[in-house]
C-alpha cells in the first residue's frame, strides 16, 4: 500500500475517494486538502474509525466525521483530541451530539469535553448515571448542579465530597441525603450530624 498509496497525493477527489472505499488506509497517502475534505474522510472512517489518525485537522473537528468515528468506537474521540494536542496544542472542537454518542459507550470520553458542555447538565447528568465517578469531569456550575449531584450521590454520596463544588456541599437537602447514607462518615468529613428531633430526644430524657 506504501509504495502504490504515495502516488495518491495530488490526485483529484473522486480517484482518492475510490481508493479509500477499497481500502481506508489509502488515506494515509492523500495529500493535505483531502484529508481535510469531509466527504473521503467519512467514507475511510466508516470503514474502520482508526482512519481518524491521517485525518487532517479540520476534518478532525467535523461533525459527521467524528459522529462516524466515535459510533464505533468512542476512543476515536480520546485519540483526536489527543493528537491535536500534541501536534501544536490545538483543541477539538467537539459537537455535543458526537460527546453524547461517545459517552454512551464510556463515560469517560466527558474528560476530553469543552467547558461548554461540561458545564451542561443534561451532559453530566447522562454521564454520572452511567458512573458517579464522571463529575470528577464536570464543569465547575455542574459541580453545583443539585440535581447533577444528588444523582451522583444516588450511586455513592461520597461523589459530594471527592467531586461537588464547595457551594453544593452547603446546601441542606445536599447534606442531608448524604447524611441519610452515611452518618457517621459525614460526621467525620464535615463535622455535622442531622439535628435529633426534640421527640426522639426527650424520650430518652
Amino acid at each position: 500500500m506504501k509504495r502504490s498509496g504515495l502516488a495518491l497525493r495530488g490526485l483529484d477527489k473522486e480517484i482518492v475517494l475510490a481508493a479509500v472505499q477499497q481500502n481506508w488506509r489509502a488515506l494515509e497517502y492523500a495529500g493535505e486538502e483531502i484529508k481535510n475534505d469531509p466527504e473521503v474522510v467519512v467514507a475511510a472512517v466508516q470503514q474502520n474509525w482508526r482512519a481518524l489518525q491521517y485525518a487532517g485537522a479540520e476534518t478532525k473537528s467535523n461533525k459527521d466525521v467524528m459522529l462516524a468515528a466515535v459510533r464505533q468506537d468512542w476512543l476515536a474521540l480520546k485519540q483526536a483530541c489527543e493528537a491535536m494536542k500534541k501536534h501544536g496544542g490545538a483543541t477539538v472542537k467537539i459537537d455535543p451530539e458526537v460527546m453524547l454518542a461517545a459517552m454512551q459507550q464510556n463515560w469517560r470520553a466527558l474528560e476530553y469535553a469543552g467547558e461548554e458542555i461540561k458545564n451542561d447538565p443534561e451532559v453530566i447528568l447522562a454521564a454520572v448515571r452511567q458512573d458517579w465517578r464522571a463529575l470528577q469531569y464536570a464543569g465547575a456550575e455542574t459541580k453545583n448542579n443539585k440535581h447533577v449531584v444528588l444523582t451522583a450521590m444516588k450511586q455513592n454520596w461520597k461523589a459530594l465530597h471527592y467531586y461537588a463544588g464547595d457551594e453544593i456541599k452547603k446546601d441542606q437537602d445536599v447534606k442531608r441525603a448524604a447524611g441519610r447514607c452515611a452518618q457517621y462518615e459525614m460526621h467525620i468529613v464535615f463535622n455535622w450530624r442531622p439535628s435529633v428531633d426534640s421527640s426522639v430526644r426527650n424520650s430518652h430524657a
